[in-house]
């Protein structure tokens, strides 16, 4: 239970200090250098945070509670399907690179596919990972072993890649464990249910889908579908639009 742990950290961080005695590593204490690794992976807020946004200045290094609130869903591997409605510039690409280095990081082999009406959108994602990842290259898990605008790969083999989303796209034969839909509203019915959908057929694939109110289209629907995990925010709940 990440709230029970969260809740005892000074606990937690006690008995781990109890166990290393002060020894040191690389010039930290070595229970910090465990209690970190042990936050890192339960704790997707905190290893954002504290990894991928580590160079940022200290006002901007934290995310909002929109933002936490859909990385803790898509994080969380018992809800498979999550959907997320939230007003233009609230945020949802700092989200969607955050929680996208988190899994690739943490969890090896995991192919990450991040699908947008127009190429260029998802290489926008794509980027934001590859700054977080360059700027913090030491605090990883995993060794950077590709980094283009298209395709961030790790050490571990897990793989974040960006796909068009639209209808005269060649994207056949992919294969993903977590799908991520942005800007879903401007992605036809026929694309998301007959070319991306099936793309995770095989590994049981995590579905995302993150856009704002434009259609009565497949993203609409996934409100009205108690099989999605909704995270709703209109734009008064979104700080980044007025902090």
């Amino acid at each position: 239970d990440i709230n029970q742990i969260k809740s005892n950290q000074i606990i937690l961080k006690d008995q781990i200090s109890g166990i290393t005695s002060g020894k040191m590593l690389n010039n930290k204490y070595l229970d910090d250098v465990i209690f970190d690794k042990v936050m890192y992976r339960l704790d997707p807020q905190y290893y954002c945070e504290n990894v991928l946004r580590a160079h940022l200045p200290e006002n901007r290094r934290h995310l909002h509670e929109n933002q936490t609130a859909l990385l803790k869903a898509v994080a969380n591997p018992y809800i498979r399907r999550v959907s997320s409605l939230q007003s233009r510039q609230a945020g949802k690409t700092e989200t969607i690179a955050s929680f996208s280095g988190f899994l690739c990081d943490n969890y090896s082999n995991m192919k990450i596919g991040i699908f947008t009406p127009r190429i260029q959108q998802a290489e926008i994602s794509i980027g934001r990972v590859a700054v977080f990842y360059q700027m913090n290259e030491d605090k990883l898990n995993n060794e950077i072993l590709k980094c283009n605008k298209g395709m961030i790969k790790l050490s571990n083999n897990s793989t974040i890649t960006a796909y068009s989303g639209a209808d005269s796209s060649n994207i056949e034969g992919v294969t993903c464990d977590v799908i991520i839909l942005d800007e879903a509203q401007k992605v036809s019915d026929y694309t998301w249910s007959e070319r991306i959908v099936p793309m995770g057929g095989a590994t049981n694939a995590k579905l995302i889908k993150i856009g704002t109110p434009k259609f009565r289209n497949h993203f609409y629907d996934t409100f009205q579908n108690k099989s999605w995990f909704n995270v709703k925010r209109d734009w008064t709940q979104c700080a980044q639009l007025y902090a």
